[in-house]
């Protein structure tokens, strides 16, 4: 009898380990709270688990140079982050040049990320030629995506980074606060984030104003250049763009979520399917999201995709 209460102590002590384990939330690294990554990764965890899915834990940790790894290698379930980031990290490109990664697969695309240099309203600096010797924030160790972005931007007026005074910052965020502080001429981060909204009603006045891309082929070219598969977008006015007052030149990259190719099928299955019948509930809890058009979803960015992911769109027709 002894010995059979044992067995059946241990029996159920494995079922709760598998329990435990079962109910372990799936981690999901992002960059520092304030950024738009962060905002839309806390809106995508929320929008899963409100809808039945699987618990998700976001995890603020830096940019895609330190998180796709982690991706890759298991140590995080998910990310979020800019295709080129992810196209890079697969080609072994940029940042990720030497340390090819292959562990990482596509969920899903959701909106472009639109990403530009700022500077307050009443700047004397007008166009990014203008920035020749301006003090900027950069090298951005913990979002080194960002630092690709800054050069490609750039680039687009015949600029790198040698020709402005660099003021080394940790992250985007940080660089906003800079210049909120006084302490730069100009920030490069993301049009809807949190912290630029914050610039915006920071500094003053007419708060902020963007430089545009200028809309021609060579800016185009140059943003192939220097970031491959992003792209330049014209955005106008809207509640959610700070800053954006006319038609304005941005850089633009599709934003994604990323899942370790290990990670369970059926979770991702799951995630792939409650983000695609949820687009409403998306756009109501972030402006980023509300560009959303699911049926756009499952882009070809030459990248593969999760196998959980492949098999929802296949069931929708979105994949043969």
């Amino acid at each position: 009898m002894k010995m059979r209460n044992t067995l059946i102590g241990a029996m159920l002590g494995c079922l709760g380990l598998a329990t435990m384990a079962a109910a372990q939330p799936l981690a999901l690294g992002t960059t520092p709270q304030g950024s738009a990554a962060y905002a839309t990764a806390a809106t995508i965890a929320n929008v899963v688990v409100d809808n039945g899915g699987p618990n998700i834990q976001v995890i603020p940790q830096g940019g895609p140079g330190i998180t796709l790894p982690m991706v890759s290698g298991g140590q995080f379930d998910l990310s979020v982050g800019a295709s080129t980031s992810l196209v890079a990290a697969n080609r072994g490109l940029g940042e990720f040049e030497g340390r090819q990664l292959d562990g990482a697969r596509l969920i899903g695309s959701f909106f472009n990320l639109n990403v530009g240099i700022f500077v307050p309203a009443d700047s004397p600096i007008q166009t990014l030629a203008d920035l020749k010797g301006a003090r900027m924030p950069g090298k951005f160790p913990q979002q080194k995506n960002l630092d690709a972005m800054f050069t490609a931007i750039l680039a687009t007026a015949g600029l790198t980074q040698d020709d402005v005074t660099l003021v080394p910052v940790p992250n985007g965020p940080r660089g906003v606060d800079e210049l909120i502080n006084g302490r730069v001429d100009a920030a490069v981060f993301s049009v809807t984030s949190g912290k630029t909204l914050e610039a915006a009603n920071s500094l003053g006045g007419d708060g902020i104003r963007w430089l545009p891309l200028a809309d021609t082929d060579e800016s185009r070219a140059a943003l192939e250049d220097k970031a491959p598969g992003s792209r330049l977008s014209v955005l106008e006015p809207a509640p959610n763009f700070p800053g954006i007052t006319g038609p304005t030149g941005i850089y633009s990259d599709p934003f994604t979520l990323i899942a370790g190719a290990n990670a369970s099928e059926e979770s991702i299955y799951q995630i792939t399917r409650i983000l695609y019948e949820n687009a409403d509930q998306l756009a109501a809890e972030s402006a980023a999201m509300r560009s959303f058009d699911r049926s756009q979803m499952a882009p070809d960015l030459g990248v593969a995709y999760h196998d959980g992911a492949v098999r929802f769109y296949r069931e929708i027709g979105l994949m043969e």
